[in-house]
C-alpha cells in the first residue's frame, strides 16, 4: 500500500502481514527524500481487509478495514504515539434484519466522482454491499450511505464509469454470466447479462479515445523467462444498453 499517513505531504510504504497480524511501514523522509528504516506495527487480529486513505477529508490518509463481526473501523495514525487511534466504527448488518453481516471484501473509491470525498462498498459473503462514508457533522462519524443492499458484487469486481455521467460504477462476474451495476442519481442500479468473462485484473477506461468507456481484458502469454517483462495480450470490449438492458459488455 502507498499513503500519507503521517501527513507530511508525502506518500509512505505499508506492507501487510496476515498471519502475523502485522504492519511494516516506510515513512518517508522529506529531508533526504528516502524511505527511512521500517516500523513495525501490531493491530488488531479481527481484521478482514484494508486499505489507506483519506475517508474523512483531512488531507491525512486513514487505516480503514472491515473486520469479524460486520465491522467497519476508521483509524488515524498518531505521530506522537506512533500508533493507530480509532475515529470510529460501524457495525453492519444483513439487509431488513439484526443479523450481522460477514464482511469478505470491500472497494474504496471516489464512487460519487472525483470532487468528491471518497467512500467505501463493504461487502458480505452473499456479495450483498452496502456504501459507506464520513459524516463531517457533530465531530464526524461513519455512516452507511445506502439503504438497501446492492447485490451481486463478487470479490473480482471493478469499477469505472461505464455509462459516462462522471461516478463510478461496478461490474464483475456472476455464475451465469456478469453484472453491471450502475451509480445513478436516485441509487444503484443493475443488471444480469449471460455473457461469461474473467475479470482478472480488468480496467475500464476510455482506451482509444473515442468518449466512450471500454473494458480491457488481459490473457496471459507464454514467458519468454525474464521476470521483468509481462507477456499478455489484452482485449478490449465495450458496454452497449438496449431495449431491457442496460451496460452489457460485448466483444462486437
Amino acid at each position: 500500500f502507498a499513503g500519507d499517513i503521517n501527513g507530511d505531504d508525502y506518500d509512505d510504504v505499508i506492507t501487510y502481514s496476515s498471519d502475523d497480524d502485522e504492519l511494516c511501514i516506510h515513512f518517508h523522509n522529506s529531508t533526504t527524500m528516502t524511505f527511512d528504516p521500517f516500523v513495525n506495527l501490531t493491530h488488531s487480529s479481527d481484521v478482514v481487509a484494508l486499505d489507506f486513505l483519506d475517508l474523512n477529508g483531512n488531507g491525512v490518509d486513514n487505516f480503514v478495514s472491515i473486520r469479524t463481526g460486520g465491522k467497519v473501523s476508521l483509524d488515524q495514525f498518531n505521530n506522537k504515539t506512533n500508533t493507530f487511534s480509532n475515529l470510529d466504527t460501524l457495525t453492519v448488518y444483513q439487509q431488513g434484519g439484526t443479523t450481522t453481516a460477514t464482511l469478505t471484501h470491500f472497494f474504496s473509491d471516489y464512487f460519487s466522482a472525483t470532487s468528491s470525498t471518497p467512500s467505501l462498498m463493504v461487502v458480505d459473503q452473499q456479495n450483498d454491499g452496502a456504501q459507506i462514508g464520513w459524516n463531517s457533522a457533530n465531530g464526524g462519524n461513519l455512516i452507511r450511505q445506502t439503504t438497501n443492499a446492492i447485490s451481486g458484487i463478487a470479490p473480482e469486481a471493478g469499477g469505472g464509469d461505464f455509462d459516462g455521467d462522471g461516478d463510478l460504477d461496478i461490474v464483475g462476474p456472476t455464475a451465469t454470466g456478469h453484472r453491471s451495476i450502475e451509480n445513478e442519481p436516485t441509487g444503484w442500479s443493475g443488471d444480469n447479462h449471460n455473457v461469461i468473462l474473467d475479470f482478472t485484473n480488468a480496467t475500464i477506461l476510455d482506451h482509444d479515445y473515442d468518449m466512450f468507456p471500454s473494458i480491457l481484458f488481459p490473457q496471459q502469454g507464454q514467458s519468454d523467462g525474464n521476470h521483468a517483462t509481462v507477456e499478455c495480450n489484452l482485449t478490449a470490449y465495450r458496454f452497449v444498453s438496449g431495449w431491457g438492458y442496460d451496460s452489457l459488455i460485448t466483444s462486437s
